[in-house]
């Protein structure tokens, strides 16, 4: 494959059409190594979820930590597939700038089902009632 066959399908990411958008991206899949960084991540907020869902898949595939922060914010993606892609991508790019933010929601998921610390005063009357 080509530079001028990546063009094409460059050109086509900014079709009105979502079915033009979808089949450039999947078959820019194939030639990722022609493909801008910035052009995928562009995607990331384009209105169709399959076309965000393609361009984050995209991204883990070429694996470029500069595609990290768009990646992130496709993990609040208003569309749970996209969503998840985008989490199952930054754990697959095993740095510490993907996989600090998915572990801070984790504990701050933690913090809020977790129930409240019980006070001293509690700690003794658990006891007390234990021993009856």
């Amino acid at each position: 494959m080509s530079n001028e066959f990546a063009a094409f399908f460059l050109s086509r990411l900014h079709s009105e059409d979502v079915d033009e958008r979808r089949l450039a991206l999947t078959e820019l899949n194939e030639i990722l190594e022609y493909v801008p960084v910035e052009e995928l991540v562009r995607l990331l907020t384009d209105k169709d979820a399959a076309v965000r869902k393609l361009a984050v898949q995209a991204l883990e595939e070429l694996g470029d930590p500069g595609a990290i922060p768009g990646i992130l914010e496709a993990v609040t993606d208003s569309n749970r597939e996209v969503g998840q892609t985008a989490k199952a991508a930054l754990r697959e790019f095993r740095t510490e700038a993907a996989v600090a933010p998915l572990l801070e929601g984790v504990k701050m998921r933690t913090r809020k089902c977790a129930p409240p610390p019980l006070s001293l005063c509690e700690i003794f009357e658990v006891r007390r009632l234990s021993r009856r």
